[in-house]
């Protein structure tokens, strides 16, 4: 069996996506929503959290990395909001959900929050 070759108006080289990373955002309807915690739920949040060291040494250095990737997803195109997480009702879904408090149940408590209508956006 013959293996075939890329082929392209890019001489065999892939052009770079310009998707959004799978576990950046999650999306419903069109529109992606991007977990936002405050300050005052950081603390709850690395509590709860069996990956907490994975979201940064403290809020500040989140907050950083979060609001760049947010102006990055804009800047190509996604419409993307801020959807505010209470810390405490996350538990409480992925409880409910049978699942570690991680990055993969953060994305899917999002999307369950705007296929539910009950998402707090942030400007």
């Amino acid at each position: 069996m013959k293996k075939r070759r890329f082929s392209g108006s890019s001489g065999g080289r892939r052009k770079p996506s310009t998707k959004a990373p799978a576990s950046a955002a999650t999306s419903f309807r069109g529109v992606r929503g991007l977990a936002w915690f405050t300050l005052e739920q950081w603390p709850r949040l690395m509590e709860v959290s069996s990956d907490g060291a994975a979201l940064g040494k403290d809020h500040a250095s989140w907050l950083a990395q979060a609001e760049q990737d947010f102006a990055g997803l804009k800047a190509i195109g996604v419409t993307i909001r801020k959807v505010l997480v209470d810390v405490d009702d996350l538990a409480s879904w992925c409880r409910r959900n049978r699942r570690p408090v991680d990055g993969d149940a953060r994305a899917a408590y999002v999307a369950d929050q705007l296929r539910s209508g009950k998402a707090r956006f942030l400007p």
